[in-house]
């Protein structure tokens, strides 16, 4: 059971999950989630109100989470360890793993690949990879990191798929896949507040809740950080909240009122 409720200026009011991000019913969500673990530390509520209501959640993992170690002797099966992780906690939240899309970027790395890559037989780079999947996935929303996060990963992974967004509505890059509408966009938040104000809400109840956090722990290669973020979610409770991000054109005419123009 989920309570879902919507903010419009400063008055919110009970709503179905769809509506609350502006977005079709039933459509499909892409979650961008910088390592594997922050989906369900961020979203894990979100995904399973989502999954109640029929809509197919895709999740684009950007980097191979090979940095999570704590001691050297852990490095070495360490990738296939946490995508074995990833396969458990997203199957808890109802992702199956045709809807898990490893992007294998190099963790702790994403900048490198940020911006428009295109070297033959290299990688796409990350904006180029997220557009191919918007136009493969045609998602309807999009949920990725707020920009306030201090992580670089994070930072990159946001505003990769922010650009990707426009991107894969344009007429350009043909063999990633026919151009789609561009996708309502909304930010979580793992480890920072948010740069604005959310404009959703989510509460479960416990049942819920328990999943979201089997989901987390399921994570059991990263003991020392999961306990201790484990430990906030349940301080805070069954709640996560969402901000829009909205798409505003440029207009100069909307600056007249600061210069005296009427």
């Amino acid at each position: 059971m989920f309570s879902i409720r919507a903010r419009a200026d400063v008055a919110s009011r009970p709503t179905s999950i769809h509506d609350a991000f502006g977005v079709a019913a039933g459509a499909p969500w892409l979650i961008v989630s910088p390592h594997d673990d922050d989906a369900a530390l961020g979203c894990g509520l979100a995904i399973l109100a989502a999954h109640t209501a029929g809509i197919a959640v895709h999740v684009a993992v950007v980097t191979d989470g090979r940095m999570g170690y704590a001691t050297p002797a852990e490095r070495a099966d360490l990738v296939p360890r946490r995508d074995r992780e990833l396969v458990a906690s997203s199957a808890l939240l109802g992702i199956p793993e045709n809807r898990l899309h490893r992007l294998g970027f190099p963790d702790g790395a994403a900048g490198r690949w940020s911006g428009i890559h295109d070297e033959p037989g290299g990688p796409r780079g990350v904006c180029r990879s997220l557009c191919a999947l918007i136009r493969q996935i045609k998602p309807a929303l999009v949920l990725a990191p707020t920009p306030a996060d201090l992580h670089p990963d994070h930072k990159v992974s946001t505003s990769e798929a922010e650009i990707a967004c426009f991107h894969a509505n344009a007429g350009i890059w043909s063999e990633l896949g026919s151009p789609v509408a561009v996708p309502a966009l909304a930010h979580y938040a793992v480890y920072c507040p948010f740069d604005r104000q959310p404009t959703v809400r989510i509460e479960s109840d416990d049942a819920a809740f328990a999943k979201k956090l089997a989901a987390v722990t399921a994570y059991a290669s990263q003991p020392a950080i999961i306990h201790a973020l484990v430990t906030q979610l349940r301080a805070a409770g069954p709640v996560e909240c969402f901000a829009a991000r909205p798409w505003p054109s440029y207009a100069a005419r909307a600056y007249d009122h600061l210069f005296g123009v009427a």
